[in-house]
C-alpha cells in the first residue's frame, strides 16, 4: 500500500479476496490506515471493504464471507464482485455463451461503482451538516 496515496485520500475502499488468509492481510492494511490517520490525515475515513474473487459455489467464499462480514460489519459493500471463468478464453474465442461470465462481472463492478457513489453522496451530505453546525 502506498502510503503517500493515503496521506493525500479522502477515502479509502479496501478489497479482500474470499480467502482464508485474506483477512489476516487486510489487517495489516488496517494498521497502516490506523497510522495514517492517527498523524498525517486525520481525515481519511474508510469508505468501505469490498469481497473479491467471490464464488458462491465454494464453502471458502461462503465461510470468508461471514468472517469478513463479522470483521468489517457495516463498512462491507453488499455487492461481492465474482470470480469470471471463461473470461480470456471469452476474449480470444469471441464465444457468445463464455461472454455471460464477463458480463456478469461487468454488472457486478457497476453495482458497486453505485454503492460507492451512494457511500460519497452520504459522507459529502455528513459533512456539510456538520460544518454547518
Amino acid at each position: 500500500m502506498t502510503v503517500n496515496a493515503l496521506v493525500c485520500s479522502t477515502h479509502l475502499l479496501v478489497p479482500i479476496q474470499a480467502a482464508y488468509f485474506a483477512i489476516e492481510g487486510t489487517m495489516i492494511c488496517w494498521k497502516t490506515y490506523e497510522r495514517i490517520r492517527a498523524r498525517p490525515n486525520p481525515n481519511l475515513k474508510v469508505l468501505g471493504v469490498v469481497i473479491t474473487l467471490f464464488d458462491k459455489r465454494t464453502n471458502i467464499s461462503k465461510d470468508t464471507h461471514g468472517q469478513i462480514r463479522s470483521v468489517f460489519g457495516e463498512v462491507l459493500f453488499k455487492t461481492k464482485i465474482s470470480k469470471t471463468f471463461g473470461s480470456k478464453r471469452a476474449r480470444r474465442t469471441k464465444k457468445r455463451f463464455d461472454l455471460r461470465a464477463e458480463i456478469t462481472w461487468r454488472r457486478r463492478v457497476q453495482k458497486l461503482a453505485a454503492e460507492v457513489i451512494h457511500r460519497v453522496e452520504e459522507n459529502r451530505t455528513t459533512r456539510r451538516a456538520e460544518d454547518a453546525a
